[in-house]
This record gives C-alpha cells, sequence and structure tokens, in this order.
C-alpha cells in the first residue's frame, strides 16, 4: 500500500507588539491675569463743575426732544386707529343702507340731487335776494307807519256809547297752608372705585430723568 505523505505545514504567527499607554503627565497651567495699562497721560480739568453743568444741559435738551417725539409717535398712533374706524364705520353703514334700508324704502320716481345742483340753486337763491335788496335801496327809505284813530260816528253825528268798563276783581286773601317737609334718610354713599393704574411708558420714564437732571443742575448753581 503507498502511503500517503503528510505534509505539515507551518503556521507562522505575527509577532504582535503592543505599546504600552505611558502615563499622561498631568500639566498645570496656570492662567495669567493680564493687567490692563493705565492712561498713557492725564488731562487737569480747570473748571469741572462748569463742564458737569454743560453735559447735563445737553442730556436735558436730548430728553426733551425724546419727549417731543415719543408725543409725536403716540398722537400719530391715535390717529392711525381712528382712521381705520373711521373706515370700518363707513363700509358698515354702506352695507347697512345698500343691503337692509333699501328693501324697506318704497321705490320712486325722485331724481337725486346732486351737490352741483344744490350749489346752484343756492346760489340763484342768494342773487335774488341781491336783487332784492338792490331795488329796495333804490326805492329809498320807507315812512314810518303812523297810528290812526279811527273814530266810527252814528248817522245823526253821534258817537257810540263807549263799552262797560269790566268788572272789577276783588281780591281774596287766602291764608297759607302748612308744608310738610319730608326728610329723607341718610343713605350711605358707595367707596369710591379705585382707577387702574397704567404701566409707565417710555415717556414717563423720560420724564424722571428730565427731573434728575434738573435737580443736578440747581445743585450745581
Amino acid at each position: 500500500m503507498a502511503k500517503h505523505k503528510t505534509t505539515h505545514k507551518r503556521m507562522t504567527k505575527k509577532k504582535t507588539t503592543k505599546k504600552q499607554s505611558s502615563p499622561k503627565s498631568s500639566v498645570t497651567t496656570k492662567r495669567v491675569v493680564k493687567q490692563e495699562p493705565g492712561p498713557a497721560y492725564m488731562v487737569q480739568l480747570s473748571d469741572p463743575k462748569s463742564l458737569r453743568k454743560d453735559i447735563l444741559e445737553s442730556l436735558r435738551e436730548i430728553i426733551i426732544f425724546m419727549q417731543a417725539h415719543e408725543k409725536f409717535m403716540r398722537i400719530q398712533e391715535e390717529k392711525v386707529m381712528l382712521f381705520t374706524q373711521l373706515k370700518t364705520d363707513i363700509q358698515d353703514l354702506n352695507s347697512l343702507i345698500e343691503h337692509k334700508l333699501k328693501k324697506h324704502l318704497p321705490k320712486g320716481k325722485l331724481k337725486a340731487v346732486s351737490r352741483y345742483e344744490e350749489r346752484r340753486k343756492k346760489q340763484h337763491d342768494m342773487e335774488q335776494v341781491e336783487v332784492i335788496s338792490a331795488r329796495e335801496m333804490a326805492r329809498g327809505p320807507k315812512m314810518p307807519d303812523m297810528p290812526v284813530n279811527v273814530v266810527s260816528q252814528l248817522p245823526d253825528g253821534e258817537m257810540f256809547p263807549e263799552s262797560p268798563s269790566s268788572p272789577q276783581i276783588e281780591s281774596v286773601n287766602v291764608p297759607p297752608q302748612p308744608v310738610n317737609i319730608v326728610q329723607r334718610p341718610n343713605i350711605p354713599m358707595a367707596p369710591p372705585i379705585p382707577k387702574p393704574v397704567a404701566p409707565k411708558s417710555e415717556l414717563d420714564e423720560l420724564e424722571n430723568q428730565l427731573k434728575d437732571i434738573e435737580d443736578q443742575l440747581r445743585g450745581i448753581q
């Protein structure tokens, strides 16, 4: 019998070298605080009070200008709100007239009066009044009306007898009647309702700043 040859393969193992991790050295880093250098030069003020006064006065003018601007902006916002409200009201009125009111009104053959015709009619009336006044001025002043006494006579020449005088009314003294005075019970008055405090706006803050600046100016003076 033939012998089978067995071939043994040698497995070659690769050598693996593990790198040993060296412990990290703790390095302490110190933060260096940088010191800001001081001013390289100094300025001496001859009159610091007057300089402070000028600065405060300029600040006061700026605050007054800002107050005027805030008031103008507030008025402008109110105008815009009023115009928008007016526009919506006009639209509502037009819709009510066109859709609801016309249904209840009777249909007629009357012509719509335009503004031009109305102005023309007024102008014509004024012209007529001027013409009438001019005619009266041309005629001259009127004579005053004198009272005329009309005396009626009978056919024989006798006068009508005067009407008898009206009978005199005798005055009657009425005794005064006592008046009953009714006193009403004292009803306790309700306590006044406190008004809601509105939040402070920028305008109020500017007014407070302006008061502070004016107080400082008075102290300097």
